[in-house]
């Protein structure tokens, strides 16, 4: 049964444990949720508070406050995803019949969560496993590759779901890294038609496909063009492992309309939220932790 405290939870953030709040929430109610929960690290994140400035967030003078919060496990990965299942099917139950959940985790934990969505969800209702790559980080080792991705798995509560692929859509021959015009390395056939617009042909099994080039190239699900945010970037919060917000204003343009609700239930400093009000859509956010609130409503409007 919905908690009425919860009923009235457009443009509201929620101190408190978002299985509570989910729970407490009427069913069918959010567009779009995005979670980028804790990893499974085994130790602490830590960051220090910083001011805002024009345009954005600076390190402040002084050493500033500490913010932390514990990413250790007693009882390992079962223990996560035990943690972890009731606030997924929580989760789950709140999203529209044409609504979609964005989980976001790393190497850790990705494969595990995968499979329990797979059960809470269905595996009929994965949608996309988005590999977002960044260049730095990673770690140094003489025994593994540097890992230098997170994972953001989607998945739709219904067979009719949200996807404005047009939204986000690139340019034709720009280079997926850095965005910069691309030598052309396409070697099918280039003509003009009638109106003088280039096109290209393949024919394959019988039949011609054309694809003209000043047409939007589709977003593939590795996304290289994003970057990791730096110490010194204008965005930065202080808070640990807050995200780009290029990053969310990507998945919210894919995943939710003007006017949709995107909720955010581990929602850290609000970046979703930020994004969401950015792009026109209503927004919700929860956390357990007082600072992230307090840091949250200097970000929001």
């Amino acid at each position: 049964m919905a908690d009425p405290q919860y009923e009235t939870y457009e443009n509201r953030l929620i101190q408190g444990d978002n299985l509570d709040v989910a729970r407490g929430m009427p069913e069918e109610s959010v567009d779009l949720c995005y979670i980028d929960p804790p990893f499974g690290t085994g130790r602490s994140r830590k960051g220090i508070e910083l001011g805002l400035s024009t345009g954005g967030r600076s390190r402040r003078s002084g050493e500033g406050q500490e913010f932390a919060y514990n990413d250790g496990w007693t009882g390992g990965i079962d223990a996560y995803v035990g943690w972890m299942r009731p606030r997924l099917d929580a989760f789950l139950r709140v999203l529209k019949p044409n609504g979609s959940l964005l989980v976001h985790v790393d190497w850790r934990a990705s494969h595990y969560v995968k499979v329990l969505l797979d059960e809470l969800a269905g595996r009929q209702r994965f949608v996309n496993e988005i590999v977002w790559h960044y260049a730095t980080g990673g770690g140094r080792t003489a025994r593994r590759l540097a890992r230098k991705h997170d994972v953001i798995l989607w998945y739709s509560r219904g067979e009719k779901y949200t996807c404005n692929l047009d939204a986000v859509s690139r340019p034709r021959h720009l280079c997926r890294l850095c965005g910069r015009k691309a030598p052309d390395k396409n070697h099918m056939k280039r003509t003009c038609d009638e109106n003088g617009r280039a096109v290209r042909t393949i024919k394959s099994a019988g039949r011609e496909y054309r694809y003209y080039d000043d047409d939007p190239a589709p977003l593939p699900d590795v996304w290289l063009d994003i970057a990791h945010l730096q110490q010194r970037s204008p965005e930065r919060t202080g808070y640990p492992t807050q995200k780009p917000l290029a990053l969310l204003e990507r998945l919210v343009l894919l995943c939710s309309n003007e006017e949709d609700l995107v909720a955010d239930f581990f929602m850290g400093t609000g970046t979703a939220l930020v994004a969401a009000a950015r792009l026109g859509r209503r927004w919700f956010g929860c956390d357990a932790s007082p600072d992230a609130v307090e840091l949250a409503k200097g970000r929001l409007p």
